[in-house]
């Protein structure tokens, strides 16, 4: 085998490598993290979806306190609130909104941001979410988890901090 040859298969080896090793992270980041589809949500943490509204209610974690309201028309969930955080300064929040059908097991769900606390013109902003979801037809309830992380300091660096209701 001339030189000129070893070093076109070697670079045919190293293609091959590359589209094996770039299908693997592609496979693996869609099965990737946890599905809480079939978990089964504590009672305290089940909100019956009862029609019209509005309707209030406060989901109290270790966190911080979520105030939400509320209300069922038209087929969809139309909930808004504001979640206060014991930390001061925060780089992001994820919140999840999980149905359940009648024995609170999850079957569906879908993950939003809310807005984190910033401060603007002197003022601070709460953290607030507004959004609608489809309700899908089998759920009788609903509970929210989040995650979110801190913005890093110099004294203490960043916090990762999440709950989930199962």
């Amino acid at each position: 085998m001339t030189t000129d040859q070893t070093c076109l298969a070697y670079r045919k080896l190293a293609y091959a490598l590359g589209i094996i090793l770039l299908l693997s992270m592609v496979v693996g980041c869609q099965t990737s993290g946890t599905n809480p589809t079939n978990r089964t949500v504590t009672e305290g943490d089940r909100v019956a979806i009862l029609p019209g509204g509005p309707h209030n209610g406060r989901f109290v974690t270790r966190d911080m306190t979520i105030a939400y309201q509320y209300h069922v028309a038209d087929e969809k969930l139309y909930i808004s609130g504001t979640s206060d955080l014991k930390y001061a300064k925060v780089a992001k929040l994820s919140m999840t909104l999980y149905y359940l059908d009648d024995n609170g097991t999850v079957i569906d769900y879908y993950r939003f941001f809310a807005r984190p606390r910033k401060v603007k013109m002197g003022k601070v902003m709460d953290n607030t979410f507004s959004r609608e979801f489809d309700i899908v037809p089998e759920a009788k309830a609903f509970s929210i988890g989040y995650t979110g992380k801190t913005q890093q300091n110099a004294r203490e660096g960043s916090w990762v901090f999440q709950y989930s209701p199962f």
